[in-house]
């Protein structure tokens, strides 16, 4: 058995990144959905939608609805509309990382992989290139929208008048300089999450 992922072969590490942008985004994931329930239940959801949002392009929508909407909330329409619009960017390139079929054999980056995109009636085949640095930069993107959407529960709380965001400030704040935000978008994430921590 390895003990780096440097020692494993080039499959290997594709599927080792692969489990890492699937453990944090589903950390985002949640985070939203628990976003979602606390705006449905709390700040007038019930009113946009009759039911909680399930698909991840419905939450985004419902999100920014019931932010814009509500007179408590509207001040973080800013950034949370940003943080949404950095997870919508992110998701194309993590659903073809995870979802993706590889079409080569034994594997060293870049791999090539196809991707099935659904139409109302039909689907349509894309081909994308992975190569390494692509995905460190998905688990990186990945890694900040899980602690951006966390700060955004955190906030959702704060306004519901939980005391919890003086006491996850400090413990979250750290995370979004380790390692420093590299690329734009990573940049953008951080911002939105320190402005949801420090409004």
């Amino acid at each position: 058995m390895a003990s780096n992922i440097d020692d494993l072969s080039g499959i290997d590490r594709h599927t080792f990144k692969i489990g890492m942008i699937t453990r944090q985004w589903a950390v985002m994931e949640a985070s939203l959905d628990i976003s979602a329930l606390i705006l449905f239940h709390d700040f007038g959801g019930k009113a946009i939608e009759n039911e909680l949002p399930r698909a991840l392009a419905r939450k985004i929508a419902f999100l920014r609805k019931a932010i814009s909407k509500s007179p408590t909330l509207v001040k973080l329409h800013g950034p949370v509309s940003d943080l949404l619009k950095c997870v919508s960017e992110a998701k194309q390139f993590r659903h073809d990382c995870v979802h993706g079929i590889s079409l080569q054999e034994g594997g060293q980056f870049p791999f090539e992989t196809r991707t099935l995109d659904r139409h109302p009636e039909s689907f349509s085949e894309r081909n994308t290139k992975i190569t390494e640095k692509d995905m460190d930069s998905a688990i990186m993107q990945a890694h900040y929208l899980s602690l951006a959407c966390y700060s955004l529960v955190a906030r959702l709380k704060h306004e519901r008048s939980e005391p919890s965001l003086s006491e996850l400030t400090p413990k979250l704040l750290p995370f979004l300089n380790r390692p420093p935000p590299s690329t734009k978008i990573e940049k953008r994430i951080c911002v939105a999450a320190r402005e949801l921590l420090e409004s």
